[in-house]
Parts: C-alpha cells; sequence; structure tokens
C-alpha cells in the first residue's frame, strides 16, 4: 500500500514538473518567438521603405550632377561647335575633366557623355569613338532632350544603371544633353545591408542583378547559390514576388520563403525612378537567424528542464530507498515481536526514530522492564511498575523440584501468590508499591512467560519472589 502511494506521489510530482515546464515555455519562450519573429516583420519593411528612399535621393542626387554639368559653359561651347570635329573634340575635352574632377572627389561615374539634340552620342568618357552616333533608346534621354531633367534606370552591358539626363540649353534652345551613370553594384547592396539591417537585391528582366549575399568566409565576393535560389523565388513557382510587384506596381506583402533551407522573410518592390524597363527590388531578413537565440534558449530550456526532471525523480528516488530501508528495519522488529521476541530492541531507525522509541517503551512498560536510557538509573530501575526478571540458571535439580510443586498450583492461585509475595516482599524493603495491582501483574507476568518460553522451548515458566540485598527480583522457572 505504501510502494502505491509512493508510485502515486512520484507520478503526480513528475506530472507537476511537466507542467511548470511546458507552462514556463508557453508563457516565456512562444511570446518570445513571436515577438522575434514581429521585430524581423517590421524591420524587413522598414528595409523596403528605406530602400526606395534611398534610391530616390540617389536620383535626384544625380540629377543634380547631370543639371550641375549641363550648365557648364564648356559643354555648352562644345555642342554648339560649328564643325563636328570640333565638337567631338571640345565634348570630350570638357568630358574628360569633369570626369577627372569627380574621380578626385571619389564619385567616378560609371557612364558620362553627351548626345546632340537628336539623340545621337556625341562623346562619352573613356573612348571617343564607342558609342559615337549612336542613338541610346532610354526614355529619360528624350525627355532631356524636351527640356525635362529626369532619372532612369538603364540595362547597359548585362548590368543596371542609375542614369540621369540633363538638357544643355543655348538661347533658350535645347542643343544636347548631359548622361551620368553609375553602376547599381553588389557592393553598395552590401552597404545598404549593413545600414538597413536586411540583405538587399535588385532584379531586371527576370534576373537577380546585384544582391547583398556573400560567401561565409568572403564578404566581397557575392553567393552565387543563394542568388540563383532567389531568382527562382522571385520569378517563378506559386509566389514568384518579383513579377507580382512589377505587374501590380507595389510592393508586395511580408512572405515567407526558403532560400537553401533556411527560411526568410521579405518584400518585393518595384524600383523608383524606372522608365525604360521592369525594375524592382527586394528587402529580405533571415527568420533563422532572428530565431536562432531563441533556438538555443529552447534547448538550453528543454535540457535544463529535462535535467530538473531527472534530479526531482532521482532525488525522491533516493528518498524514497532511505526510507523504504529504515521502514524494512522497522517492519522487521515488528515481526520480530510477533513473533514472541519482546526482547528486540529497535534501534538505529533513523527517519522512524519516534515510533521506533515508542515501541521500545511499549514493550518495556508492557514487560515490566527500564524503559530505553533508564538503565543506568537506580531509583528509575527499581520503580514500582518495573520487574527485575533474572536470567534462566541455577540448579537445575532444584529447578526442577520447583516445577514440580508449581505445576500443581492453577493459575489463579500462581498468580495471588506470587502477587502477595512481590507485593509484600517490597513493603519489607520500603520499596514502592504503588499501582502493583494484580491485574497489572498478572499481565507483566504473562508477557514476561510468553518471551521465555519461546526463548527456551519450553511449555510453561512461572516465577518465584528473591529478595537479595534488599533488591526484590522474579527468579524464572522452567516446566517442561
Amino acid at each position: 500500500m505504501l510502494s502505491t502511494f509512493r508510485v502515486k506521489v512520484s507520478v503526480i510530482a513528475a506530472a507537476l514538473v511537466l507542467v511548470l515546464i511546458v507552462g514556463t515555455y508557453l508563457a516565456t519562450l512562444q511570446p518570445l518567438a513571436a515577438t522575434t519573429t514581429d521585430t524581423l516583420r517590421n524591420r524587413v519593411q522598414r528595409a523596403s521603405s528605406l530602400v526606395v528612399r534611398s534610391q530616390r535621393l540617389h536620383g535626384f542626387e544625380l540629377v543634380s550632377v547631370a543639371q550641375s554639368v549641363a550648365a557648364k559653359q564648356d559643354f555648352i561651347n562644345g555642342v554648339v561647335t560649328a564643325t563636328e570635329m570640333q565638337r567631338r573634340n571640345n565634348v570630350y575635352g570638357a568630358i574628360d575633366a569633369f570626369d577627372e574632377k569627380l574621380k578626385s572627389q571619389g564619385r567616378k561615374a560609371d557612364f558620362l557623355g553627351v548626345v546632340d539634340k537628336n539623340g545621337a552620342i556625341i562623346a562619352r568618357d573613356l573612348n571617343i569613338e564607342n558609342l559615337y552616333g549612336e542613338k541610346l533608346g532610354f526614355k529619360n534621354i528624350a525627355r532631356a532632350l524636351k527640356g525635362e531633367a529626369s532619372e532612369d534606370i538603364w540595362r547597359m552591358n548585362n548590368t543596371m544603371m542609375r542614369a540621369a539626363a540633363a538638357p544643355i540649353m543655348s538661347d533658350g534652345k535645347v542643343v544636347g544633353a548631359v548622361l551620368v551613370a553609375y553602376q547599381l553594384t553588389a557592393a553598395e547592396a552590401r552597404d545598404e545591408r549593413d545600414q538597413f539591417g536586411t540583405q538587399v537585391a535588385y532584379f531586371m528582366e527576370n534576373s537577380v542583378r546585384a544582391s547583398s549575399f556573400s560567401l561565409p568566409d568572403d564578404d566581397n565576393a557575392e553567393d552565387s547559390q543563394r542568388v540563383a535560389a532567389l531568382n527562382r523565388i522571385l520569378f517563378s513557382g506559386p509566389a514568384a514576388m518579383g513579377k507580382r510587384a512589377l505587374s501590380e506596381n507595389k510592393a508586395t506583402e511580408v512572405t515567407s520563403i526558403e532560400l537553401n533551407g533556411e527560411e526568410y522573410l521579405a518584400i518585393a518592390g518595384p524600383m523608383p525612378g524606372r522608365l525604360t524597363h521592369e525594375m524592382g527590388y527586394v528587402a529580405l531578413g533571415s527568420l533563422d537567424v532572428a530565431q536562432a537565440p531563441v533556438a538555443r534558449i529552447r534547448w538550453l530550456f528543454l535540457v535544463l528542464g529535462l535535467a530538473t526532471l531527472v534530479l526531482v525523480l532521482g532525488g525522491m528516488l533516493i528518498v524514497a530507498r532511505h526510507y523504504v530501508n529504515e521502514e524494512d528495519k522497522l517492519e522487521l522488529g515488528v515481526n520480530e515481536v510477533i513473533n514472541g521476541n519482546l526482547d528486540y530492541n529497535f534501534e538505529q531507525i533513523a527517519e522512524f526514530e519516534g515510533l521506533a522509541n515508542a515501541i521500545n517503551v511499549m514493550l518495556a512498560r508492557l514487560l515490566g522492564r527500564p524503559e530505553p536510557g533508564e538503565e543506568e538509573d537506580a531509583e528509575a530501575a527499581w520503580r514500582s511498575d518495573v520487574l527485575f526478571v533474572e536470567d534462566v540458571t541455577g540448579d537445575m535439580t532444584r529447578e526442577a523440584q520447583k516445577a514440580v510443586q508449581m505445576a500443581d498450583e492453577t493459575e489463579d492461585q500462581y498468580y495471588a501468590r506470587i502477587h502477595a509475595e512481590y507485593v509484600g516482599a517490597r513493603q519489607k524493603y520500603n520499596l514502592p508499591v504503588d499501582g502493583i495491582s494484580l491485574e497489572s501483574l498478572t499481565q507483566k507476568l504473562k508477557a514476561n512467560e510468553a518471551v521465555l518460553k519461546a526463548k527456551h522451548k519450553c511449555r510453561a515458566v512461572r516465577f518465584e519472589v528473591r529478595v537479595e540485598m534488599g533488591k526484590v527480583s522474579l527468579k524464572p522457572v522452567r516446566i517442561n
């Protein structure tokens, strides 16, 4: 019954620990994971807005640069020069001078050129012959030749170019246009990644052209595998975020995507300032990376929870085994008493010390012995409720004769005689007799007789009163 109770207690304790672990998990880690996801979602949304704002600012700045170049007299004089060769040479010289100036400022353009009023290339940086006389079909050039400076995003040599065109005016008429363009590179995307806190990529014509994804061991090298995976997400499959953003001409909602087994939250949107080509951007952040601290806490929580469960159950097992051992000692002693060993003394039962001492006191009072701790106290040992019973020793012949005499007495005669002799002997030597009734003495004698009878394997045991040096004791006599 007790074992069943211990099992129930262990199960209940384990269940409580599990409930506590699960409750703490639900109350802390789940909200933390949700908060982390919301934080990343907000960061991606903010990065999307910052990409658009950054591109607009770059466009405004570029238009301003183009306008400042178009207003320079060198360009105006070069465009309106009479002969074609002089015009080319003068414009080329002006371009070269301005290109060097931008280079000294750390802002060297990737493309710097001038077109005439018909849109044909007069000159460009680096190679005067390159594209000479060719017309570029970008819409912001057409606007510039109508007198309006504007930005655009070009596709040139399979790269994305942020470009501005500004009209060159002479006597109130448009005589040409200045073209300034900068390539939109992976390095710029990585700078924006560091500023905005998310990955950034730019795409056009169903292909990612620049991204901030870099290799783990080289930040300046683009991670082509992730770029290819992102390309598939943007332009194929059920999501096709890039196509959707361009067709709807607005940014998508935050969408969960998977790149090479890693989960991301992403937004795709159209590039601002685009006139000629369909181009867009995507801002995305790794949910797995954002949730990594939560995952570590989750594993730590699981380990600590299991360790706590093991410690609780292990502690209960150790305590239970300790109590079981002590309980077994107590049970063993009780069985000894049940089997007639009334001399048994309950000792070294630490966890049941009170109960063991109570049983020892009960046996002492039942048998008329001194209580535990009173053996050395002579006054306590000879109280009226204490019997001093001698060992079964002495003259076997005399004992046999005495046994014959006692065997002839009935129990009532025997106990009445012993009671009278015992009380009389104690009174003679002024020993207390309070409480020594016939019933109480009979009970104690019977208890002692049962002990001795079991111990000496005889039919019965009776006592005779003996007095020696003022001490009254009871001498057992075996009856076979």
